[in-house]
């Protein structure tokens, strides 16, 4: 009785010690320190007057966990912050300009902070790109990154940072969100949302939206430890669902050439990998929570930014 007593206790024990609220961040609630881990850097290596921008779901938690000053809290009572943050983060990242404005419309913020769950699922690639393709994969095997999957994240958020920033819903589905099928061992069958993707006008969302780009680059997966300890350790590349994966196809006379295909499980519009190597270049990446890497956190290096913009004005 003693050691069935301690094999349920232990678990349990493991979600006491962290706040409700944040273990149920996502759905179904999965208990992870992820949350508290990142509160606990800004706390410990932002200076004490830094200011956070996040969605304002995170309010309370930077405010008091984090002891840091964010931009908007839960009581939601300044719409017109929580507007401006959804404009920013639905902004272009790479039109400088604009970009710059809506920060010092929000009083120049030092830090933003970013929240993204996703799972991951590693797939035979050699196969599947020869069964369908007669194509020869890069990889053996490929790590796909599922986002939203649990649900909870910046990401489904987006649709409401969109719509309070006077977005309709008729724009938001036809230039930041899609709705895609996957068939994964685990998800067969299932529909997730990725961002837009419109290959003919060369429009990709995950490249062109100021949040997507912040939040899916291969940054954030290479500094993810949940991505090195399953993947990159041993030697297998991470994509996310929605990227293309280069794979060498037959040519002529017997030639191969690259080409960027879907990745195995997803049927629905891609992302090339080359537009999310990294983050824009006003965004320093300076961590990634533990151990899931779901918490995502940025500093703003305005003197980057401003010479960007001072530049971007001369050429206009």
């Amino acid at each position: 009785m003693a050691i069935a007593l301690i094999i349920n206790i232990q678990p349990a024990l493991s979600t006491t010690i962290m706040p409700q609220q944040i273990v149920s961040t996502v759905s179904p609630p999965i208990p992870t320190p992820d949350w508290l881990d990142a509160l606990r850097w800004l706390s410990y290596n932002t200076p004490t007057n830094a200011t956070v921008l996040s969605w304002w779901d995170y309010g309370y938690w930077i405010s008091i966990i984090g002891n840091r000053t964010s931009l908007a809290d839960n009581s939601t009572v300044n719409s017109t912050q929580i507007a401006l943050i959804g404009s920013f983060f639905m902004s272009n990242p790479y039109n400088y300009t604009g970009v710059l404005e809506k920060l010092n419309e929000l009083h120049d913020p030092q830090y933003i902070l970013i929240f993204e769950p996703y799972t991951m699922i590693i797939v035979n690639a050699s196969s599947y790109y020869n069964n369908y393709y007669g194509a020869e994969s890069l990889y053996p095997e490929l790590c796909i990154l599922i986002p939203e999957y649990p649900a909870g994240g910046d990401f489904a958020k987006s649709y409401w940072m969109a719509r309070i920033a006077g977005y309709t819903n008729n724009y938001i589905f036809s230039n930041f969100i899609s709705y895609e099928q996957v068939n994964l061992p685990g998800i067969l069958n299932s529909y997730i949302y990725v961002p837009y993707a419109n290959d003919a006008l060369n429009y990709y969302a995950a490249y062109n939206v100021t949040l997507y780009n912040l939040m899916f680059n291969s940054e954030v997966t290479e500094s993810s430890y949940f991505v090195w300890a399953t993947c990159t350790s041993n030697d297998i590349p991470a994509f996310w669902a929605f990227e293309s994966v280069p794979v060498l196809m037959p040519g002529a006379n017997y030639t191969l050439k690259l080409e960027y295909l879907p990745a195995p499980g997803y049927s629905g519009p891609t992302t090339p990998p080359y537009l999310l190597l990294q983050p824009p270049p006003w965004a320093q990446l300076v961590y990634v929570s533990r151990p899931y890497g779901w918490v995502i956190i940025y500093k703003i290096n305005y003197s980057v930014l401003e010479a960007l913009a001072r530049n971007q004005t001369l050429t206009q």
